[in-house]
């Protein structure tokens, strides 16, 4: 975990309810990385999960918060895989999980490290950006 020197819980595996649809979710307030290495990615693989800022932060001050998700193949490549800025503080229709899917297909019958990131929104505020991943998963044909 990359993490800023904060006084607060920034990275955290916990339950959460968003309009009484509970999931298991990572945790992670801007700005962190959290890195999974040597991951075996299968044929035809697809990461699924959904995004959300919590209820509890959508009345209270921010300006939401960027979730990305980088990879870094077998041979050292960087790539942008997913990006998405979310407010459901202005934006109603984003007060809910958000159903996303990435297709790293590309990456078949490689061992990978895949970064997920958040950082605040574009006024650089980091008030109640209380982001979270929910059931994120690697879903494959078959792993090697």
């Amino acid at each position: 975990v990359e993490r800023e020197a904060v006084p607060y819980e920034q990275v955290a595996a916990k339950r959460m309810r968003i309009l009484m649809d509970d999931r298991l979710a990572i945790f992670q307030h801007p700005t962190t990385a959290i890195a999974f290495s040597g991951v075996s990615v299968g044929e035809r693989a697809v990461l699924e999960f959904a995004i959300v800022i919590s209820q509890y932060a959508w009345n209270k001050a921010g300006d939401g918060v960027r979730f990305s998700i980088e990879s870094i193949d077998q041979e050292g490549r960087r790539r942008e895989r997913y990006s998405r800025y979310i407010d459901p503080k202005q934006n109603p229709n984003q007060r809910k999980w958000l159903e996303e899917r990435v297709d790293l297909s590309d990456l078949s019958g490689q061992v990978v490290t895949i970064f997920f990131r958040t950082s605040p929104g574009p006024e650089d505020n980091r008030f109640y950006d209380w982001a979270a991943w929910g059931n994120p998963r690697l879903v494959a044909d078959h792993v090697e």
